[in-house]
């Protein structure tokens, strides 16, 4: 199995590694092993806020782009419109957790038109809609995706 390690930091996103049983991944713990509240850093018990970093923009170059697998996590920062914003990328989200941000949880950009295909998501928490500004045109490209507990309900914002 191949798993990313990533970092989230205040403004930014880092890749730190690849896990193909090297030494650098037995010292960090992907996410999918890390629950809220272990010491990550070893300073104490691990905190977030929802909006502590701005999240993933995704621009029309980066259609090829896939998150599988993947939870994002106090994300939508106060410069940000969502946690995943697509500014006219249909990327691909499969089993995606989107929780606890302090925008909506994906922003398709309409008025650029961006045509995601989201399957087996899920939308938890957030101050904003679970998926927002949302083309008409593009729901055909979701399935199997369920939102709770999201501040303004557990809707798909449509625009066009």
């Amino acid at each position: 199995m191949v798993c990313d390690l990533v970092e989230g930091h205040r403004d930014h996103l880092e890749l730190i590694g690849r896990d193909h049983g090297n030494a650098l991944c037995q010292r960090h713990r992907p996410f999918s092993q890390v629950t809220v509240g272990d010491d990550v850093e070893n300073d104490g018990p691990t905190t977030g806020t929802p909006g502590e970093w701005s999240g993933f923009v995704f621009q029309s170059a980066s259609d090829a782009s896939a998150l599988r697998s993947t939870r994002v996590r106090f994300a939508g920062g106060p410069a940000q419109s969502a946690a995943i914003r697509l500014n006219g990328a249909d990327i691909l989200l499969d089993d995606v957790d989107v929780e606890l941000s302090g925008t909506s949880g994906l922003d398709a950009a309409a008025s650029v038109a961006s045509f995601p295909t989201i399957s087996s998501s899920r939308f938890t928490d957030n101050a904003g809609f679970p998926l927002d500004d949302v083309p008409l045109a593009a729901l055909p490209g979701f399935s199997a995706n369920t939102a709770t507990g999201n501040a303004p309900g557990d809707v798909v914002r449509v625009t066009n």
